[in-house]
């Protein structure tokens, strides 16, 4: 049985994981290639919200390519 998230684009599944990564507003964020998938828009506006994340005290430990 397929679940709907599954169904979503890659891209799409990338940004529900990290939304879903947010919701408990944690301390410490691990992203491993959180862009990949992603549009040129869409991975800007994912590093302007990991950019927000560390303004507002979090910590951030990602792995990417870029």
């Amino acid at each position: 049985r397929k679940s709907w998230v599954s169904r979503l684009s890659g891209g799409q599944q990338q940004r529900l994981a990290v939304a879903c990564a947010l919701v408990s507003d944690p301390e410490l964020l691990f992203l491993d290639e959180p862009t990949t998938g992603l549009d040129p828009q869409s991975r800007r506006q994912l590093w302007d919200i990991i950019l927000e994340f560390k303004a507002a005290g979090g910590t951030v430990l990602l792995t990417t390519h870029y």
